[in-house]
């Protein structure tokens, strides 16, 4: 989650792909006690930073507990007897820390945190270890974000300025991304409260895009300009998708005979500018709902109808992305 919320994708990978490591720029392993030999030597071999947590391959890839960790020395530490320990104090700042691994010297790493006495985060190299449960994904704090933004050194996709924690994802088609955020609710109660009382809490953020672009809200199906810096309004537990075009949209064109016969095929052509497109497709009084695709600017298609559909049936046809609408009436006899 602290991934998603500092804007950074990622991905999962399996066993079978540790040979791809190095068209990645981080590797997280979490919780990675069990780990093969082979899965070793691409880790060793991989050339971007390396985070993981205490206890880090101390077994094979069956669970059989090997003599010493196997990138102990990659991590520069040395992992004897693991045991959990609540944690007094530590000089993490702005992040709660409720137990820590007693057993885990640094040897050749360098500890930047301490906790009781012990090592907190060891870094050696691009090799980070991170000796603690963190409770991020019910704490959401804003200090352990700052701290996995100082180990990574990753540019986020696009930047984000704002005291809240929003999960951020991504999706590129052709020359158009969407951008994803979703605000964390406000207060330890939300489940208890009403949606509607999240707008209380509602704040202004600074959305930074890596190049200039026109913005649009896709849900609110509103323009925000041109350029690539935006304020932008974000409301705990409202999801807000934003779609990044290289043009500003010209709108579109719908062209279909405004009557038809009963049991006919009617022919509609959509025309628009340049780029990906996505237009949807309502009908009411006929069951009929299509998502429409174009990547060269126009779609051509036919509307089916059966022999009972008379009367004037309402078609609205609406630009998923910038929220243009055409509406037309269609009398079948």
């Amino acid at each position: 989650m602290v991934l998603e919320d500092l804007g950074i994708p990622y991905r999962f990978i399996a066993p079978a792909e540790m040979g791809r490591l190095n068209e990645f720029e981080a590797l997280f392993l979490p919780e990675a006690t069990a780990m093969s030999d082979e899965e070793i030597a691409a880790v060793k071999a991989f050339k971007g930073v390396v985070i993981a947590d205490y206890e880090i391959a101390t077994q094979n890839e069956i669970c059989v507990k090997r003599g010493a960790g196997a990138l102990d020395e990659f991590f520069g530490v040395k992992t004897g007897n693991c045991k959990l320990k609540k944690v007094k104090s530590h000089n993490v700042p702005g992040v709660t820390i409720e137990q820590i691994c007693r057993g885990i010297e640094p040897v050749g790493g360098k500890a930047l945190y301490e906790a009781d006495g012990a090592p907190l985060v060891i870094v050696n190299g691009k090799a980070v270890m991170l000796n603690f449960s963190p409770l991020y994904n019910t704490k959401r704090e804003a200090g352990f974000r700052k701290l996995i933004a100082k180990l990574l050194n990753v540019r986020p996709a696009v930047g984000l300025e704002t005291d809240m924690a929003v999960m951020q994802t991504f999706y590129e088609h052709g020359d158009t991304q969407y951008i994803c955020l979703l605000p964390e609710p406000h207060g330890a109660n939300w489940r208890e409260l009403p949606f509607k009382s999240m707008e209380a809490w509602k704040k202004t953020a600074r959305l930074r895009l890596p190049k200039a672009g026109h913005l649009y809200d896709v849900r609110e199906g509103k323009y925000l300009g041109n350029g690539h810096e935006f304020d932008i309004e974000l409301t705990p537990a409202h999801g807000k998708m934003l779609a990044v075009l290289p043009r500003k949209s010209d709108g579109f064109k719908v062209a279909l005979p405004s009557e038809a016969k009963a049991g006919s095929s009617v022919p509609v052509e959509i025309t628009a500018g340049k780029g990906h497109h996505v237009w949807l497709m309502t009908v009411d009084n006929h069951l009929e709902y299509r998502k429409i695709q174009s990547s060269d600017g126009g779609w051509k298609f036919t509307l089916p109808l059966a022999f009972s559909d008379t009367g004037v049936l309402k078609l609205n046809i609406r630009d998923s992305v910038t929220g243009e609408e055409k509406k037309f009436n269609l009398e079948v006899k």
